[in-house]
């Protein structure tokens, strides 16, 4: 009997399959970039840890392997070809979505543009100067944990990178002419500040390659 079910063309799942393998290596891949100094500024935000989510990264690698299984049982006929391909995928499925953490330097580089936007926002009262959890615009908000950031009037800032439950942070500080040291961090005092460049900081944060 002819099955007469229709068949996804090849071509389709090929096309499939690359965006979403993309998702799932996006952290790794923007990584890569930034170290090489070749990241879009635009795409800044990608890096570790501020990139796509852990589960949006999970479900493109599922969808990636499912879509390479299907591919390897369509095209590979030979059971000891397509086995090892079948295995390969596994592996990259389990490895892409996991992003090694990025030395502070880094992470500094590759959001840079997006940090100097936020302390111009502060230095223009574009935000709304609680002095402790203000909301920032949402084109950069993937930036900062939780997209909150602590601005000063004398237009200091602090970038957290991590935030602690129920308190503490830790991340980058924009402090015009002095140094952040002493300054509060949602409840971690900040010590042994970190110089990045001009008046950006980082306190607090892991030292680790790169940094």
């Amino acid at each position: 009997m002819t099955d007469r079910r229709p068949r996804v063309p090849t071509a389709a799942l090929v096309v499939a399959a690359v965006p979403a393998w993309l998702a799932a290596a996006s952290g790794r891949l923007a990584l890569a970039l930034a170290e090489l100094g070749v990241l879009p500024q635009a795409l800044g935000w990608l890096v570790w840890p501020r990139g796509t989510s852990v589960p949006v990264r999970l479900v493109g690698a599922v969808a990636g392997l499912v879509l390479v299984v299907w591919l390897a049982a369509r095209l590979v006929r030979r059971w000891w070809v397509r086995t090892p391909l079948v295995a390969l995928g596994v592996l990259a499925a389990l490895t892409a979505p996991m992003t090694p953490d990025v030395g502070t330097q880094v992470l500094f580089a590759s959001m840079r543009p997006q940090l100097d936007a936020i302390a111009e926002l502060v230095r223009d009262r574009g935000v709304s100067w609680s002095g402790y959890d203000d909301e920032l615009p949402p084109r950069l908000a993937s930036v900062s944990a939780h997209g909150l950031v602590a601005a000063r009037g004398d237009g200091s800032v602090f970038v957290p990178q991590w935030a602690g439950i129920p308190d503490d942070a830790g991340g980058f500080w924009f402090t015009p002419g002095t140094t952040p040291e002493g300054r509060d961090m949602w409840g971690e005092i900040c010590t042994q500040p970190v110089r990045l460049d001009g008046d950006w900081w980082a306190c607090a944060m892991p030292e680790q390659a790169g940094t």
